[in-house]
């Protein structure tokens, strides 16, 4: 007879709220974090071309080079298509974490079943996937644009590293390797789990 001890049921119960707590986290933190994009000024971490010796370094006769190659920079009332591309960003980053926390908790709750195979099952490993690939690939570049056209409207972008006026520089799309890697497995995993239950079907029934 399948029966689960004590421990492993409360373990897999645990799994359930504790990725459904966590989901609920995720939303609730995004939220935060859109609502004081909008109602706030735009902080952010920008790359510099050009930057020049920090201070503390340029009456030390040791110090022969050196630069800036980011800073942060506060800004009143940015560009409107920058706030909508960073809010994309953070609403795709939070689809993800939710994707994956639904997921896990499907299979704990599938597990409880003895149902770990369930179609369903896989197919939120799939989805959750997808929406990971998606996560590690468009929030990057959304942001890359983002500060693209702040700097832009402030009038400090310098597309070309040549030359000696310090500015920001432009900005490529940064793809999230990890995100990108846990994507790709998890939509193998969804694959292996379908075709383990196709094999399990196929397996005749004792007589």
């Amino acid at each position: 007879m399948r029966k689960f001890t004590r421990i492993e049921r409360g373990t897999l119960w645990g799994a359930v709220w504790v990725s459904l707590a966590v989901a609920a986290g995720v939303v609730i933190g995004t939220g935060v974090q859109v609502a004081s994009l909008w109602q706030g000024d735009f902080t952010g971490s920008v790359p510099l071309v050009n930057g020049h010796v920090p201070e503390f370094a340029e009456e030390n006769p040791f110090v022969v080079a050196g630069g800036y190659e980011s800073a942060f920079i506060t800004v009143q009332d940015p560009p409107i298509g920058a706030l909508v591309m960073l809010t994309v960003a953070a609403v795709i980053r939070c689809a993800a974490g939710v994707a994956v926390c639904a997921a896990a908790a499907l299979l704990s709750h599938r597990l409880l079943q003895f149902r770990p195979f369930a179609k369903a099952v896989s197919s939120s490993l799939a989805a959750s996937g997808v929406v990971l690939i998606l996560a590690a690939v468009i929030p990057g570049m959304l942001e890359a644009m983002a500060t693209t056209t702040v700097a832009d409207s402030l009038g400090l972008l310098v597309p070309f590293a040549d030359g000696d006026v310090e500015g920001i520089a432009l900005t490529g799309p940064a793809v999230e390797l990890p995100g990108l890697t846990v994507g790709v497995l998890l939509i193998l995993v969804a694959t292996a789990f379908q075709l383990a239950e196709r094999t399990r079907q196929a397996v005749p029934a004792p007589a």
